[in-house]
């Protein structure tokens, strides 16, 4: 809802990820609320739904006030939510910097990520199969011979400035064990492993979000086989802070492999072409809002049946 008085419009998800536990809804364009309403269908009517429930937004703390919220000591350490790379936030609202960045979903796009930047171990030909928009998965040649471990390098840019990451997607993750994440902020390293902040399974692979959104000029991505004798499946989106690449014929052709702004995770751009020009981001945090009643106090969340106990 865009007024306190309505009226709801129904808007169709981008993209359901459905996880061991329960779901997450991806939106489509980032679309400008006043009001959410989620609507639930029980699978058998006579039994209560159970619902724990977190909302991404572009929010800003409210001002502390006693009559409104006393709850500093229940702030969210900064690490735990998904930031613009803000500086570490406090009580108050005038200490958080975020910078202007457009999420990307970067392997989806050559223009932001183009097949050049990226390699893989064993070195295959085939790594465009990498992309998500590919029909078939990336697949290891060759099996892993002693300690040697399947990887996948994704160079962010060609200038050797660095992007801040969010997090990785798997759609695709057959024959994996465990994934270990890596950064290096120079082209000849050290790599830095990289705790996550959340790794969320999903019916066919992975999502792995990464603490603060670390900044990297190149991620480093080793798989451990669950069966070394066997080849691994990989498809893989990095969503990072990119531009796109100058559209020239010795580097990349490919407008009209553009992928439409709606299949992005972005910060309300206007929808994108070609020319970096006429891409605008806004300036906002991404809040997991939910966690933090500093930016979505118990006050603004009702439910249907009424409940005291909305707070869980």
């Amino acid at each position: 809802m865009t007024s306190p008085d309505g009226p709801e419009k129904i808007v169709t998800p981008e993209e359901t990820l459905p996880t061991t536990s329960g779901l997450i809804v991806k939106l489509k364009s980032q679309p400008e609320a006043l009001t959410v309403v989620i609507r639930f269908s029980p699978t058998d009517s006579s039994k209560p739904i159970k619902v724990q429930l977190d909302v991404f937004a572009c929010l800003k703390p409210i001002e502390s006030t006693t009559s409104k919220l006393s709850t500093t000591s229940m702030r969210v350490p900064t690490e735990t939510t998904t930031s613009l790379k803000a500086t570490p936030s406090t009580a108050s609202p005038a200490t958080t910097t975020a910078i202007t960045c457009e999420i990307i979903d970067a392997m989806k796009d050559p223009q932001y990520l183009p097949t050049y930047r990226i390699d893989t171990s064993p070195s295959d030909s085939e790594k465009e199969n990498l992309r998500p928009t590919e029909v078939l998965p990336w697949v290891s040649k060759v099996p892993v011979v002693g300690n040697e471990k399947p990887f996948v390098t994704v160079t962010l840019t060609d200038d050797g400035s660095l992007a801040p990451v969010d997090r990785l997607e798997f759609p695709v993750l057959e024959n994996v064990d465990e994934v270990t994440v890596s950064i290096m902020t120079s082209p000849d390293g050290p790599e830095k492993i990289v705790t996550p902040e959340e790794t969320l399974p999903t019916t066919s692979g992975l999502i792995v979000k990464l603490k603060s959104q670390p900044e990297a000029l190149t991620v480093v991505i080793r798989f451990s086989p669950t069966d070394s004798s066997k080849p691994i499946k990989v498809q893989l989106d990095v969503f990072a802070c990119l531009k796109p690449i100058e559209s020239t014929t010795s580097k990349l052709s490919t407008t009209s492999m553009r992928v439409p702004t709606e299949t992005t995770t972005s910060l309300k751009a206007t929808p994108s072409t070609a020319s970096p020009a006429t891409t605008t981001a806004i300036t906002c945090e991404i809040i997991d809002a939910m966690k933090d009643p500093q930016y979505l106090p118990t006050y603004r969340i009702d439910t249907s049946p009424s409940d005291s106990e909305k707070e869980n």
